[in-house]
């Protein structure tokens, strides 16, 4: 009875720490994410009422793991008109590389913020996208 116990006992134990023993002898292997982003015009601002009015884009990027959150990259791109966006966003296309991500143990977050100006009034509309687990690149299309 004494074996059995002991050896049900050494089973329980060996499962419990099956997983940091696993990873502790053979850990995951990081891999590189790439994100591709570019503006996608909403509407066309053709009107009259959009000849003085700009918006501005700002970018970040972070990583979780656990707890702890770590900004990547941040950037902010200037003003650009309203009514020059169909020109300017064929010619806008980022790619933004990530090294060193462990998929299991960290999520990559894709921030941004569109400010809109128009005549001393703004107005800033926050988004995110969260990159899927198990994928090495992704495609973001940020909508003005």
């Amino acid at each position: 009875m004494r074996k059995f116990l002991l050896s049900s006992i050494l089973v329980v134990l060996t499962a419990s720490f099956q997983t940091p023993i696993k990873e502790l002898i053979c850990p995951e292997k990081p891999i590189s994410k790439t994100i591709n982003f570019k503006i996608a015009p909403a509407a066309t601002y053709q009107h009259k009422a959009y000849a003085h009015s700009f918006a501005a884009l700002h970018i970040t990027v972070i990583k979780l793991k656990g707890n702890r959150i770590d900004t990547l990259i941040e950037k902010e791109y200037p003003d650009f008109k309203l009514s020059k966006l169909t020109s300017y966003s064929k010619e806008f296309h980022q790619i933004v590389r990530i090294p060193k991500v462990v998929d299991s143990k960290e999520q990559i977050i894709f921030l941004y913020n569109v400010t809109y100006k128009s005549k001393g009034s703004s107005l800033k509309v926050p988004n995110a996208n969260w990159i899927t687990r198990g994928t090495t690149e992704s495609d973001i299309q940020i909508s003005i």
